[in-house]
C-alpha cells in the first residue's frame, strides 16, 4: 500500500509554483490525527509518520502496524 503523505515543492525560495506530489514510499503504519479540527487515518512510511510527530499542528490519536508488514 503507498504512503499517502505529500510533500511540497516550489514556492518562495525557488521562485517556481508551489507543487504538492504524494509521497512513493511504501506504507508501514497506519496514523489516525487530528488537523484542523478533523480526524482522520492515513497509511504512512516512516518518513510521513516522523515528519506528523514533529509537526505541531497534528496531534497524533493512533498508530497501527499494517498488516501486510507485519507478517512480512
Amino acid at each position: 500500500m503507498r504512503c499517502e503523505g505529500y510533500r511540497k515543492s516550489g514556492g518562495f525560495m525557488t521562485l517556481g509554483p508551489i507543487h504538492w506530489k504524494q509521497c512513493g514510499e511504501e506504507a508501514i503504519v497506519s496514523v489516525k490525527v487530528k488537523q484542523d479540527g478533523e480526524i482522520a487515518t492515513f497509511p504512512a512510511c516512516m518518513i510521513c509518520w516522523k515528519e506528523a510527530i514533529a509537526n505541531k499542528d497534528i496531534e497524533i490519536i493512533e498508530v497501527v502496524p499494517l498488516e501486510s508488514e507485519v507478517t512480512k
